[in-house]
């Protein structure tokens, strides 16, 4: 009797994976029409050389975008090594509740999509973002203002 070996591969392996950088995009278009078009986002990328090792990092900066106050701020950046998309980093400017693990940090590490789009939504959902969009709007609501009060 032939010795049967087993399928020792993880069951959840997808074919259709999207990288970070498609996901952050895609959060341009929702933002807009939360918010009627008052905020945006714009990303931009940077490479570094890692000085230990061959090859580079990629970091992605996410910026919410206040068009009719000229201004921007950076709710958080990404990264990951050049052409490994995962693990991806998530970095935030203070520390937040990620909710899978017990302390509040400022950066997760997310080794599958899904696990990408759980902690991306888990930041973009926390109180530091909600309070910088609060913000963001309410002042742009004031420059609306005077720019009636002026016509």
């Amino acid at each position: 009797m032939p010795l049967e070996i087993p399928d020792l591969w993880a069951d959840d392996i997808k074919v259709d994976v999207l990288p970070p950088l498609v996901i952050l995009k895609a959060q341009d278009e929702a933002i807009r029409k939360k918010t009627q078009g008052v905020l945006q986002t714009d990303i931009t990328t940077q490479y570094e050389s890692d000085q230990n090792e061959a090859g580079q990092w990629v970091t992605h900066s996410l910026d919410l975008v206040a068009p009719a106050l000229g201004y921007r701020e950076t709710l958080l950046s990404v990264n990951y090594r050049d052409g490994r998309y995962y693990p991806a980093t998530i970095i935030m400017p203070e520390e937040i509740d990620w909710e899978q693990g017990d302390d509040e940090t400022d950066e997760v590490r997310c080794y599958s999509p899904d696990d990408f789009i759980r902690d991306l939504r888990t930041a973009l959902q926390s109180q530091p973002t909600k309070a910088t969009i609060t913000s963001l709007l309410a002042s742009s609501y004031e420059a609306r203002l005077r720019e009636q009060k002026k016509g």
